[in-house]
């Protein structure tokens, strides 16, 4: 996911296949895009996006951009992680995740 600053979070459509999913000769995909200051990427493990809240709805794709944009003017990257994993946990009931879960929130300085 990639944000320009002061713009929604976008997914970044690539190719290639999952990293490390029983690949032998993983294949090599090259994006070229321009980044500023400001600009922020969202890395994450899919172990995110298939979390299931009580009754039982995952998290998806669609509703993580959607809480990414609800947090997206958070001052830096620290408040960004507090503020999601805050509604992970309190709107979403994820106090723990069934699947290895890791996100990285990257910011690009001046």
């Amino acid at each position: 996911m990639l944000a320009h600053k002061d713009e929604d979070y976008q997914e970044l459509e690539t190719q290639g296949a999952i990293l490390g999913f029983n690949i032998k000769i993983p294949p090599i995909a090259e994006k070229t895009m321009s980044i500023a200051p400001g600009d922020r990427f969202f890395i994450y493990t899919d172990g995110l996006i298939e979390s299931t809240d009580s009754e039982g709805n995952s998290l998806g794709t669609e509703g993580l951009l959607a809480l990414l944009n609800r947090h997206r003017r958070s001052a830096n990257i620290k408040e960004l992680e507090i503020n999601l994993l805050t509604e992970l946990k309190s709107n979403y009931g994820l106090d723990s995740f069934s699947d290895d879960t890791m996100f990285l929130i990257l910011e690009v300085e001046e």
